[in-house]
């Protein structure tokens, strides 16, 4: 019995970006179907499965609580309402969906994410990805997609936590446009939940949550921006460094390692060289690279 399975126009969109971009984030408020969206792209994994792909797939969270009570959960009801059969082998991590393509299904927790290191996948869905503790982590679970016959693809589905590194590489200063795309859909754009259910969540958060949590914005919950001046169009342009250091502009910041070099002249700062560091960084690693880039003497 043929089962008729629709997407959310913000699911779609996203399913069609995978085919243009290697990483494609669906950032959403609560409840704006990013765990649908996922059984979604299990689906067209599957149907890669059926066109020669025989590579395992992975998915993870944040945390095992989350991966059994919220991920797993959906999936399993969701196969089951569109009639595909699977399977799950708790003690080996593994999905198997009709009786084809596999999935290891695995925490990303700072104490689990090791048990990833041995495997080697062809794709991944991470679940509430911005909510990962750190890029290193992020970086541990990209270095498992290295098997030639598959995708090769990242899918992210997560409601927005600050600034962090997943803003980085989306929007910020990681950002490459031609790897990266971000699909946004706010709780309201999720027909199939309660209608009461966006004031009942926006009775309880405040102007930054409701931004956050139901807008799919990313907002900065420390109190807004550091710098709640800076405008990028206004405040940055491409600039050359001519060898002068004149008066020397630095700054540093830890967990992330960063320094901007840069000088003062007729009133303006000039920066035009940024260090960002991480995985443990020290003074002793920030001076090597200092001197590396030729600011030995700055």
């Amino acid at each position: 019995m043929a089962t008729n399975i629709k997407a959310l126009p913000h699911q779609y969109n996203t399913l069609q970006a995978l085919r243009d971009y290697s990483h494609v984030l669906m950032l959403g408020g609560v409840g704006s179907g990013k765990t649908y969206l996922g059984c979604l792209y299990l689906l067209e994994e599957l149907k890669r499965y059926y066109e020669g792909d025989k590579s395992i797939g992975l998915i993870t969270a944040i945390s095992y609580g989350q991966l059994r009570r919220s991920v797993l959960t959906e999936i399993f009801k969701n196969l089951s309402e569109w009639n595909i059969p699977f399977s799950y082998n708790q003690q080996q991590s593994l999905l198997t969906i009709n009786g084809a393509k596999k999935f290891f299904c695995l925490s990303v927790d700072p104490g689990s994410v090791e048990k990833a290191r041995g495997i080697t996948v062809g794709s991944v869905w991470m679940d509430e990805a911005a909510y990962i503790r750190d890029i290193e982590i992020y970086n541990t679970i990209q270095g498992r997609i290295r098997d030639k016959n598959g995708s090769g693809k990242t899918l992210l589905t997560s409601s927005p936590n600050g600034f962090n590194f997943v803003y980085d590489l989306f929007q910020g200063e990681l950002y490459d446009p031609k790897k990266y795309k971000t699909i946004k859909a706010k709780t309201k754009d999720n027909k199939h939940i309660l209608d009461s259910f966006y004031d009942n969540m926006a009775s309880q958060l405040d102007e930054k949550g409701v931004k956050q949590e139901l807008e799919g914005e990313f907002v900065s919950r420390a109190g807004g921006q550091a710098y709640y001046q800076f405008d990028r169009d206004r405040n940055v342009k491409d600039v050359k460094w001519d060898g002068r250091m004149g008066y020397r502009a630095r700054e540093f910041n830890v967990t992330p390692f960063t320094s901007c070099i840069g000088y003062f002249e007729n009133n303006r700062f000039y920066i035009f060289d940024e260090i960002y560091m991480t995985g443990g960084s020290d003074t002793y690693m920030m001076a090597a690279e200092l001197k590396r880039r030729g600011y030995e003497n700055f």
